[in-house]
């Protein structure tokens, strides 16, 4: 809900062409690969969507940037960390894991 909400105050839609039923399917399809563990996880990237709106919005940020490199820091912050497990690259190597 928070997702789509911020992507329809920065008409993303309109702007893009990207109906709004494909948009309301890609974040869901998102919030889907989100791991479940304590701290990157879906609810993690709505509060880094959030905080990237507010900076954009009411730090002005906005005002520097072009319409595609907004959408550009929407989408990274939505999916920035898809697929987390929540351990660090130290803990993979010492562990040997496959992501190592």
């Amino acid at each position: 809900v928070a997702g789509w909400a911020i992507f329809n105050h920065w008409g993303v839609s309109a702007k893009f062409g990207i109906e709004a039923g494909v948009l309301k399917a890609w974040l869901k399809f998102v919030q889907a690969q989100y791991l479940q563990n304590q701290f990157h996880n879906a609810t993690h990237a709505t509060d880094v969507l959030q905080t990237t709106h507010y900076v954009l919005s009411a730090a002005g940020f906005a005002k520097c940037l072009s319409d595609i490199e907004i959408l550009a820091m929407l989408f990274a912050a939505t999916v920035h960390d898809v697929g987390h497990d929540g351990f660090n690259n130290s803990y993979h190597k010492l562990a040997i894991t496959d992501r190592a």
